[in-house]
């Protein structure tokens, strides 16, 4: 069994203008996984895998599948920020984010805003469509695993004492997870919650604006098998400093 969770794949990287929506697109494609980029918005619409499962599936049109997005950041005091919706670029001159991608990840920094405290969300299609809500499950660093029926209203609230710096995403019958990384101290707050259409987690989210300073990095990769030791290794090697690449 190949030891490396990212699997053995070429290395390139490679961008290329598209279209989706009738919008232009940058259609990023990595050793790991495809990302389709809306310029506009500054979030992710799609990140495909090789199996061709889209573990965020943005569509436009009503709720909720226009909600879909990485990332989705809310503020608690102006809602909430998603692919196509309300852009979080410098076009309406109150969000800012840097994206890097290398060939077995990619990064999300939030370089300013116009809120002191915000939540980074994951809104999306673990395992791709059409999306199980019964399958879905969330997994932290501990192996512990949570599916979408534990808590409260189909909530699970990570607790200060365990949040952790990742989570990964997955589902029933599948190997491959999607991991997801705050490289900021602990936030003391995590959010989970499934609906029929999508996942949403979010590290900082419920009540208060947890996450408080800028500039704040997010890291998304898809493992091809959960492997707690090699994914803790894997975004802890991908650590870098923002000033370095902006």
């Amino acid at each position: 069994m190949n030891s490396n969770p990212l699997g053995t794949r070429p290395a390139e990287v490679t961008v290329e203008t598209s279209s989706l929506f009738g919008k232009p697109y940058w259609r990023i494609q990595t050793a790991t996984a495809e990302y389709w980029y809306d310029p506009a918005g500054g979030g992710l619409a799609s990140l495909i895998d090789h199996d061709g499962k889209d573990w965020i599936s943005f569509q436009e049109g009503p709720p909720p599948e226009c909600y879909r997005g990485i990332p989705n950041i809310q503020t608690f005091k102006k809602g909430k920020y998603a692919p196509d919706a309300i852009e979080i670029t410098a076009r309406n001159g109150e969000w800012a984010c840097h994206w890097h991608f290398e060939a077995d990840h990619a990064t999300c920094t939030v370089l300013s805003g116009t809120e002191p405290g915000f939540a980074f969300l994951y809104e999306g299609t673990p395992g791709g469509t059409p999306f199980e809500k019964s399958k879905a499950h969330i997994i932290l660093p501990s192996g512990k695993k949570t599916s979408f029926d534990n808590g409260p209203d189909n909530k699970t609230f990570v607790s200060a004492a365990e949040t952790p710096s990742w989570v990964a995403f997955g589902k029933d019958g599948m190997d491959r997870v999607l991991g997801y990384h705050f490289a900021g101290q602990p936030v003391g707050i995590a959010h989970y919650q499934v609906f029929d259409a999508l996942t949403v987690f979010g590290f900082g989210r419920e009540n208060e604006p947890a996450i408080q300073s800028y500039p704040a990095v997010f890291t998304i990769a898809l493992f091809e098998r959960f492997d707690a030791s090699a994914i803790t290794q894997s975004f802890k090697d991908w650590s870098w400093n923002i000033k370095e690449h902006v």
